[in-house]
C-alpha cells in the first residue's frame, strides 16, 4: 500500500507544476519601471508667456486655452491678435 500511496502522491505533484506553467503562460506580463525614477513628478513652472514671450519669474500666472500668460491682459491681447490674423485669412 505504501507503494500505491507513493505512486498517487507523485503524479498529483507531476500535475501541480504543469497547471502552474498554464497559469503563468495566460498572464501577461507587467511592464515595471526603473527603479531609479523618482515616484512623482513635480508641476513645472511655464518658461515663458505666449502673449508676449517674456519669462514669467512671478510665483502666479494665468492659464488659458492651453497656454501660459503673464497677466489677463496679455491673454486678451493676444486674443485679439488671433482675431485679426483670422479676419485677414478669411478675407484673402
Amino acid at each position: 500500500m505504501s507503494e500505491e500511496k507513493k505512486d498517487i502522491h507523485q503524479k498529483n505533484n507531476e500535475e501541480a507544476p504543469a497547471t502552474a506553467d498554464a497559469s503563468e503562460a495566460q498572464a501577461p506580463e507587467v511592464k515595471k519601471g526603473d527603479s531609479r525614477m523618482p515616484k512623482r513628478t513635480e508641476a513645472q513652472a511655464p518658461g515663458e508667456c505666449a502673449g508676449c514671450a517674456k519669462p514669467i519669474r512671478k510665483r502666479l500666472w494665468y492659464y488659458k486655452s492651453g497656454a501660459f500668460f503673464c497677466t489677463r491682459k496679455c491673454y486678451t491681447r493676444k486674443l485679439e491678435a488671433d482675431k485679426k490674423k483670422a479676419e485677414e485669412a478669411a478675407s484673402k
